[in-house]
């Protein structure tokens, strides 16, 4: 047309007829890299408590998503279990030993680090179990998509008692909650405390007699 075209630089994040933006805010937009956790659940349906050694106590799914995501060696990046905190309530004649947790479907189990409060007497405890055991787990406690966590004990029960378990600080606030992962696929890397679920605890199944 002949006209000219006079065209100015917009430091700003939107634009109007005329401007083009500055090199250094061409794009405002961020892209977070890493492993997300969805959701936790129980997974066990309510059953018979029973004495015995190796008895399933709980088992809770925890689904992550990955995404196309790579480590630092190029590898499929996954969550990395950190820190697990199974608070259990219970009749006062149980008595509770030899806690371990596995991944549904493999042979692996490893033994929580700490027993609290779990023998005769008590009616409520907490075993817990931290980065390094938990990273014994198959495949050094790296979990993607949906990964259901077996927790098992032996057990010394007399009639008309119970078990039940949970997963009772999942607000995100502190760093005191009961299940942490590391989301960046690195091993030194800061485990996520503030996971902003939908729900503040998962109660598990209730073993009775």
């Amino acid at each position: 047309s002949g006209a000219d075209i006079t065209l100015a630089v917009d430091a700003g994040a939107t634009f109007d007829a005329g401007e083009w933006s500055a090199a250094a805010v061409k794009s405002r937009t961020n892209v977070v890299t890493g492993s997300k956790l969805n959701s936790i659940t129980n997974s066990l349906a309510d059953t018979t408590l029973a004495g015995g050694i190796g008895k399933v106590l709980a088992k809770y799914t925890f689904v992550f998503e990955n995404g196309a995501n790579r480590d630092t060696a190029n590898e499929e990046l996954k969550a990395i279990f950190d820190k697990l905190v199974i608070t259990v309530s219970k009749s006062a004649a149980v008595v509770i030993t030899n806690v371990k947790a596995n991944i549904d479907g493999t042979a692996t189990k490893v033994a929580a680090n700490t027993l609290t409060t779990l023998g005769a007497a008590s009616t409520s405890g907490s075993a817990t179990w931290n980065a390094t055991t938990l990273q014994g787990l198959t495949d050094s406690g790296k979990a993607d998509g949906s990964v259901t966590l077996v927790i098992t004990g032996d057990v010394v029960t007399t009639a008309n008692e119970f078990v039940q378990t949970s997963l009772a600080d999942l607000n995100g606030s502190g760093s005191d909650d009961s299940f942490n992962f590391i989301g960046d696929g690195e091993l030194l890397g800061a485990a996520l405390t503030n996971m902003y679920l939908p729900v503040a605890d998962v109660a598990g199944a209730t073993l009775s007699n």
